[in-house]
């Protein structure tokens, strides 16, 4: 599967730092992949779909589910902060602090 936008939620924002929630049908591993947030930013030169607004350091509880809309079960969680965001395509990248998972 990839990325569903619908399954990215803003939890608080701040001009500083935001803490974010990503539901996601994806495996973590998945999730932890380079550019797997294809909307982070908007993109550069105007290049690209605008994008969610994700800042260098925000937080991220990443969330393993059934269904991204209507989920019934979670099956692995994560944390992770956004470490890169390309300013060209406006993807970002999530790495993990700590995995946890059945």
């Amino acid at each position: 599967m990839a990325y569903a936008a619908s399954g990215l939620i803003c939890l608080s924002n701040t001009s500083i730092q935001s803490v974010w929630l990503l539901r996601t049908v994806d495996a973590l591993g998945a999730a932890d992949a380079t550019g797997y947030i294809t909307d982070a930013s908007t993109a550069g030169s105007g290049k690209g779909a605008a994008g969610r607004g994700l800042k260098l350091g925000d937080i991220i509880f990443v969330q393993t589910v059934d269904s991204v809309t209507a989920p019934t079960s979670i099956t692995a969680q994560s944390t992770g902060f956004v470490s890169a965001i390309n300013a060209t395509t406006g993807v970002g990248t999530v790495i993990f602090n700590v995995t946890t998972a059945p």
